[in-house]
């Protein structure tokens, strides 16, 4: 009698098989509220407190939800209702520090604050800024046609994305504010209560996580 070993040869394939490969993670949610959900890797799912987060994920909030982002070297990223981010590049040295963060914020509320890394190391895209960060904690509204940034501890410089010869802005004083949009930037002033703001954005729609 001849035996058929297409089964047990497709048995021994599979548990030989080298596991897939998980991208290590950058960072970690360390505060969740309601719906929010991370995606890379073809794979999507909800993201919990403690869950890891990997660099290329995007992490995106539903409707009166948010979540606050702690990666390796302190830095810390709150995520607003409504909102999505890209963790685009993510480079470590060996003791955490970061040689390179780069964050793609495509639409929402957020507020940012710097870790234990460089200044160099940070870059923050909207669809109309870049922003450089100098030792910081600062807010912003991505908006369909602007990105609105409130400076609330140090100092970040803001230009618009298309470049064009376009000149940057810095902001320097608590509380000064910038509108961004592709081809410009009005020139930074102190903001007025209600102007666009992380936690404006935040208000009414979820308790948002503001790092202490």
């Amino acid at each position: 009698m001849r035996m058929n070993h297409a089964p047990m040869t497709a048995l021994l394939a599979c548990l030989l098989a080298p596991a897939p490969a998980f991208a290590a993670p950058i960072g970690s949610a360390v505060a969740v509220e309601r719906t929010v959900t991370g995606a890379g890797g073809g794979a999507a799912g909800k993201l919990s407190v403690g869950d890891g987060v990997a660099q290329d994920e995007v992490v995106a909030t539903g409707n009166a939800s948010s979540a606050q982002l702690r990666f390796l070297d302190d830095t810390q990223l709150s995520i607003g209702p409504l909102s999505s981010v890209k963790l685009d590049t993510f480079v470590f040295n060996p003791d955490k520090s970061a040689k390179t963060i780069v964050v793609d914020l495509t639409r929402g509320g957020f507020r940012f604050v710097s870790g234990k890394s460089g200044h160099d190391s940070y870059v923050v895209r909207t669809p109309h800024a870049t922003i450089g960060v100098r030792g910081t904690v600062f807010g912003i509204v991505v908006a369909r046609n602007r990105t609105i940034v409130t400076l609330k501890q140090g100092a970040v410089t803001v230009c618009p994305r298309s470049g064009r010869g376009l000149g940057c802005e810095e902001l320097t004083r608590p509380e000064d504010a910038i509108v961004v949009t592709r081809t410009a930037a009005l020139p930074a002033a102190p903001r007025k209560p209600g102007d666009p703001d992380f936690t404006e954005w935040c208000k009414g729609r979820a308790v948002c996580g503001l790092p202490q």
